[in-house]
């Protein structure tokens, strides 16, 4: 299991309220090799992939994040929570075993 797994493992038994940005990018970038839904609000809907990433920072106040895309663009706000579920959403839908201890 590789740290980014180990990180979602970890973080999805329990929201986190303080998370070191290196160890949110670190998570951030591994899945986003594949196509990454992340919601803004209730009705706005990003994709960004690792090619387009360009930063990623976060709220421990908030429990938020944004992340930097290319062309300056900024996905603000986006809920940790809604993170971690869209990474779920990547594993089921490619029918992968979620990572276990």
């Amino acid at each position: 299991m590789n740290r980014a797994e180990k990180l979602f493992l970890e973080w999805s038994k329990h929201c986190p309220t303080d998370v070191p940005v290196e160890e949110f990018d670190i998570l951030v970038r591994h899945f986003l090799g594949r196509w990454l839904e992340v919601k803004k609000g209730s009705s706005h809907r990003y994709h960004v992939t690792h090619e387009v990433l360009t930063g990623v920072s976060y709220n421990s106040g908030f429990n938020t994040l944004t992340i930097s895309v290319v062309g300056g663009r900024k996905v603000r706000d986006v809920y940790v929570r809604n993170t971690l579920k869209a990474i779920r959403d990547i594993y089921e839908a490619e029918n992968l075993p979620l990572p276990e201890e």
